[in-house]
């Protein structure tokens, strides 16, 4: 309503509730919704001056915010598309925390130079047009994106590590994030303390876990709509030893998401002494 000029006051949705798991509630997103990007990008550009544009860049936290209350929802995860457009600067300004996922090869390398450059000019900007939009219907979100950590993920694992092939460009993203990422963050304050870091046992890399390929649980997942440590056995419809190794397996990865969880949820409890992030 709001990009379409209606007079109507932006109202919660209804959400899709995820069948095994009561508490996780599901907002897709639409292809449709890229139309709106050019008037989102005017609105931005536009230093407030064109009034009937000044509603555009709080939207969405509005929208979010009130359909999180909706559910009484603890956390809301926005899980963006891999673009730099204006809905996507929009989204991230209103987050607390972020977390950027890569693959071990050198165009993750090279997306991480692209946001070190980037995510600092986003956040700048809602800094310096925060007051402008202040009397806005919605007002853009007092908060400031700081990092969480990253993801490395799929790739094969051969006696335990990541195969040959993957490790090099594995220590690569690691020194992009620590020599290149981390030191332009910094600058505008986009990093929690260090102390909240050390005691989720992130270290200096902000790598948060080695995610390796799910391999044949991935299929499996997608046909029963559940993550791989979920699939029952029998959902896995096999027998014998290739049962006993892909329930090894699950094992494996229940215990590697619990372990992004707790480093998560650590940063979330320290990180109150900085804001309050993560409402």
């Amino acid at each position: 309503m709001a990009f379409e000029g209606k007079p109507a006051l932006i109202q919660p949705v209804e959400c899709i509730q995820a069948d095994r798991q009561p508490n996780l509630y599901l907002l897709p997103g639409h292809a449709d919704l890229s139309e709106y990007d050019a008037a989102l990008s005017l609105a931005q550009t536009s230093n407030g001056a064109i009034s009937a544009l000044q509603n555009l860049p709080g939207a969405f936290n509005y929208f979010i915010e009130k359909t999180a209350e909706k559910y009484n929802a603890d956390f809301v995860l926005i899980d963006l598309n891999p673009g730099l457009s204006a809905i996507n600067q929009s989204l991230f300004n209103l987050s607390d925390g972020f977390i950027i996922p890569t693959n071990p090869d050198p165009f993750s390398v090279m997306a991480l130079q692209t946001l070190s450059r980037v995510l600092p000019r986003w956040t700048e900007w809602a800094v310096r047009m925060r007051p402008l939009f202040e009397n806005a219907a919605y007002p853009l979100p007092i908060t400031t994106p700081r990092l969480i950590g990253t993801l490395i993920q799929r790739f094969n694992v051969r006696k335990g590590v990541a195969a040959r092939p993957y490790r090099d460009n594995i220590q690569e993203l690691k020194d992009t994030v620590r020599n290149v990422l981390r030191p332009q963050l910094m600058k505008s304050e986009m990093l929690f303390n260090q102390s909240d870091y050390d005691e989720a046992g992130i270290g200096e890399d902000y790598c948060l876990a080695e995610i390796p390929d799910f391999q044949g649980l991935l299929p499996k997942s997608h046909d029963v709509g559940v993550p791989v440590f979920a699939i029952s056995d029998a959902e896995l419809g096999v027998t014998g030893m290739l049962l006993n190794n892909m329930k090894e397996k699950k094992e494996e990865f229940n215990s590697l998401f619990k372990a992004i969880s707790g480093k998560i949820l650590s940063i979330e409890k320290n990180a109150e002494r900085l804001q309050p992030v993560f409402d």
